[in-house]
């Protein structure tokens, strides 16, 4: 499994995949400062799982989001942020995204992925 982590915090990048890499094992870790960087690196990946920073310089994650999406990458987004708009929530649900405030829910994320699942 390639999971996809996009934030300007480089203490959020680390603590998200410690606590996803607790839980999957086996994952492969692709790891992101900012949007740019991230999009940069959509032709040569596939993503199972993308866990996406709204608020970063240049491209917000909703941008890298719609990105994503338009390559066609099959796997789950989410787009995680302190900033808990409603219109942020709306932006996700129209995409078809997941969305949840800081710090992630490592149940939710994971659950499609479990054994059993």
């Amino acid at each position: 499994m390639k999971i996809l982590i996009v934030d300007d915090s480089m203490t959020v990048r680390a603590q998200t995949k410690k606590l996803l890499s607790a839980e999957l094992e086996d994952s492969e870790f692709v790891l992101a400062a900012s949007g740019e960087e991230a999009m940069g690196l959509l032709d040569a990946n596939v993503f199972d799982l993308c866990i996406i920073d709204y608020n970063m310089d240049g491209i917000t994650g909703i941008e890298l989001a719609q990105e994503i999406l338009k390559q066609d990458q099959s796997g789950d987004i989410y787009l995680c942020t302190a900033n808990a708009q409603a219109a942020i929530k709306q932006q996700c649900l129209d995409l078809g995204i997941g969305f949840m405030e800081k710090p992630i829910d490592v149940e939710r994320v994971i659950a499609p992925f479990k054994k059993g699942a």
